[in-house]
């Protein structure tokens, strides 16, 4: 599912995205390009708007994983990471 979200904060490795949804969700830094970036802050500012793709809910933890990178699933990153290893 990809929803329109707002960034509400951002850490060295992590953006903070309010969607809506009963959580915050959380993009990682290698979730949000394609691209080699060192910073979230590279890319994305506190309240941009920004697409991101519902990747997992944990209902018991109350998190829910984005990605800004919405070509993509966390099975092909797996399979790449994996191939890339190899």
């Amino acid at each position: 599912m990809i929803l329109q979200g707002s960034v509400t904060n951002i850490t060295h490795f992590v953006a903070f995205i309010y969607t809506g949804l009963h959580q915050n969700g959380l993009v990682h830094i290698s979730f949000m390009t394609n691209q080699f970036v060192t910073a979230p802050h590279e890319l994305i500012k506190t309240d941009d708007i920004v697409h991101v793709k519902v990747l997992s809910i944990d209902m018991e933890g109350k998190h829910v994983a984005l990605s800004m990178r919405l070509d993509e699933t966390i099975a092909d990153k797996k399979d790449k990471t994996a191939s890339e290893n190899e």
